[in-house]
């Protein structure tokens, strides 16, 4: 394994870098009349090459290589990983572009655009993917740069131009409105909610813990796919996994090729059976991408001439193709407790989700309490402890006094009873 590159050594990196952005946006800005693609080009190199400048001025600049936001930056610029492929990029890219003409091509050179849509498209989408990393790294935002990191090595943009073409090959004209009705016919169910109310009740600054740990990290990062996450009833085990949701949502809107799917589960839903969940997981992903499948829309034309409905198998494995239609995908099932041993639902959804865990691109976890059945189903797996830490609870009680006026009378500027207060509660909680 490489040395971690140093704060002169990615100072030349990037000086590199900005060479050949300064070479392409030179040439660029010197077209005359230049088409929307070119214009295109010209725009996004511009604001590369000022961000490159203020990055290179950072780091020219820094006191320490201590510093939170310089990790960031030197994950990125590890041997061969994304810093590194953009630059060669960039490089090609600028060489191609100033590529001296003989002959016939040296006067048709000025009304000739050496790139072809689908290349500038790659230089456009790799562009914005590098912008977005060194943003996050910036904001020190550990869990959403991994991931796009990740995304970014495994050439995503190659994988989504196959896949839009073998869909757009697949699919006839489908309006909005009957993909709508197909995607509605996959499953009654829907979590988005449920999801957001659960997301409001989330005290700002608790559970970042579980980011953190060693078991997330691996699961994150594929060298372990289930991640099981038993914890006592009032542990927080949903308010968790809503976390872990949003934290996914919000990495999602900004890296390309990433997909979550999630379910909370409740045995008081009648149609709440595996069948519906796995159609409802189909659908949360089929409603993130831009075009829909052609197999999804085969399944739904097949079963409307019986006037039957999907089976479990068919929903599956129709979910795994959609996954494979993505660079990464995120599952989270919260509560999977919810169901009684014997009633099937437990058995078929989780044979399902250990079917999913071997597809290469799949991440599952699964939040429930301590049970052996559900032990033994997910024997092997990584797993965590959920439990309320001293520091959530604490952070919890604080922003609740800050919130209550009630509170605030009581306590108004004794800070010694407020701190007494919080540690007597603390102490009581147990994980809870």
């Amino acid at each position: 394994m490489a040395d971690p590159i140093s704060a002169i050594g990615l100072v030349a990196s990037v000086a590199q870098l900005i060479d050949a952005t300064i070479k392409v946006v030179q040439y660029s800005n010197g077209i005359k009349n230049a088409s929307k693609d070119q214009a295109r080009l010209a725009v996004e190199a511009s604001s590369l090459l000022s961000l490159l400048m203020s990055l290179r001025y950072d780091l020219e600049n820094m006191k320490t290589e201590e510093d939170p936001w310089f990790a960031g930056i030197r994950s990125i610029a590890a041997h061969k990983g994304p810093l590194e492929q953009f630059s060669e990029m960039m490089e090609e890219l600028a060489a191609k572009l100033l590529r001296p003409a003989t002959g016939v091509k040296r006067l048709a050179s000025k009304l000739l655009w050496p790139l072809e849509k689908k290349e500038l498209d790659e230089v456009l989408e790799r562009t914005e993917r590098i912008k977005t990393m060194i943003a996050l790294a910036y904001e020190r935002d550990d869990f959403a740069l991994s991931l796009a990191i990740k995304v970014d090595l495994n050439d995503v943009s190659d994988r989504v131009d196959g896949v839009k073409k073998l869909l757009q090959g697949q699919q006839s004209q489908v309006s909005n409105q009957e993909r709508n009705e197909i995607i509605s016919w996959l499953s009654p169910l829907t979590y988005g909610t449920q999801h957001s109310d659960i997301s409001q009740r989330h005290q700002e600054g608790t559970g970042k813990w579980l980011l953190e740990s060693n078991a997330f990290k691996e699961w994150q990062n594929k060298s372990r796919k289930l991640l099981w996450c038993p914890g006592m009833p009032g542990a927080g085990k949903t308010t968790l996994a809503s976390f872990i949701n949003s934290e996914i949502q919000r990495t999602a809107t900004r890296t390309p090729g990433i997909g979550l799917a999630y379910a909370y589960c409740n045995y008081k839903h009648e149609n709440e059976t595996a069948l519906n969940i796995m159609g409802n997981l189909l659908q949360q992903l089929l409603h993130s991408m831009d075009i829909l499948p052609g197999l999804v829309r085969d399944l739904h034309s097949s079963h409307l001439r019986t006037g039957t409905r999907p089976k479990q198998k068919e929903i599956t494995s129709c979910l795994a193709e959609v996954i494979g239609m993505f660079s990464e995908v995120f599952i989270v099932i919260d509560a999977f407790d919810e169901y009684d041993e014997g009633d099937g639902v437990r058995d078929v959804l989780g044979n399902a989700l250990l079917d999913l865990v071997s597809l290469p691109n799949s991440h599952v976890l699964v939040t429930s309490r301590w049970l052996n059945s559900i032990q033994s189903l997910f024997q092997g797996c990584i797993w965590i402890e959920i439990r309320a830490t001293d520091q959530d609870v604490s952070n919890y009680l604080e922003k609740r006094m800050e919130s209550s006026l009630r509170l605030q009378r009581l306590i108004k500027s004794n800070d010694p009873l407020k701190t007494q207060i919080i540690s007597t509660l603390v102490d009581k909680s147990e994980g809870m």
